[in-house]
């Protein structure tokens, strides 16, 4: 998946690649020629074949929420990069889908009107085994005794939950084989307002796990299967019901997975999305 800024001389690539070691160095190799009749077939856009192509088939959604606003409305539609067509519905005010995010563009939640309905697919009506992830910048504690919900519905969702009004912790909600489980108290580091977080909540069947950036955070044993929620919409900001917590401050690059990815995995891909997984060597001419 490609976003290029030819004045600045940038480019923004999702790439899928076979494997790659976590014990040694791998060397991949980008090859480029714009003269290349095929191009299209292997380089696309976000909703493109080549875009969906990038992400396994574990994904069920990934927004990257670099949409920008519209001149007139309140409503633009975020584009799931897979296959899945989860695409959210946003309604923000005028200029808040222009934030400068973590990865390209973000969105810039108010705290009080914002958030992306991303609608009630069956695909994310996820029962077994769930990943959640997102890039958070809050503008601000939520309080205290008061939470951010970043992304979820009613059976599940990931939020921020502030017991004294300073400290900030990834907390989860979950519900599984007809249980409440509110999970605000089993994570330990801090999350801080102004700073760029990358926040990861996994159920496997048997364990809640609660990671911060590249670091596994919380574990809570809890078994059984998530309860079913396929009427209800899926939202990012925001959780159905609660609108006195709506999430202040930018969020991006939002990914939601029917399996639970490995500590190994969220590492490299908090490692990926902050740009510091690759060493890039010196340009080759064939």
């Amino acid at each position: 998946m490609r976003k290029w800024n030819a004045t600045s001389e940038q480019a923004w690539l999702w790439v899928k690649v076979p494997s790659i070691s976590n014990t040694t160095d791998t060397d991949l190799y980008l090859y480029y020629d714009n003269d290349h009749a095929d191009n299209e077939n292997y380089i696309g856009y976000c909703d493109s074949i080549p875009a969906m192509n990038v992400w396994d088939s574990n994904y069920m959604m990934v927004q990257h929420l670099e949409e920008t606003s519209k001149t007139t409305g309140s409503y633009n539609d975020h584009l799931d990069s897979t296959s899945n067509d989860n695409d959210g519905e946003a309604e923000m005010e005028e200029g808040h889908m222009d934030a400068t995010g973590k990865i390209d563009g973000a969105d810039d939640f108010d705290g009080s009107n914002d958030f992306v309905n991303c609608g009630n697919d069956t695909n994310l009506n996820i029962r077994n085994a769930v990943t959640l992830e997102a890039w958070i910048n809050m503008d601000q504690d939520p309080g205290s005794d008061d939470w951010y919900d970043v992304i979820g519905k009613p059976t599940y969702c990931l939020y921020l939950y502030s017991e004294d009004g300073s400290e900030v912790l990834l907390s989860a909600y979950f519900e599984i084989n007809g249980k409440k489980v509110d999970l605000w108290d089993f994570t330990a580091a801090d999350i801080n307002p102004n700073e760029w977080t990358r926040v990861v909540i996994t159920f496997d069947g048997t364990d809640i796990k609660g990671y911060v950036n590249d670091q596994l955070d919380g574990t809570k044993d809890e078994a059984g299967t998530i309860d079913d929620s396929s009427s209800d919409e899926l939202f990012i900001g925001y959780f159905l019901g609660e609108e006195n917590y709506r999430f202040d401050g930018k969020i991006d690059e939002v990914r939601i997975s029917n399996t639970t990815r490995s500590l190994a995995w969220i590492g490299a891909s908090y490692e990926s999305e902050r740009d510091d997984l690759l060493d890039f060597g010196s340009e080759e001419i064939s």
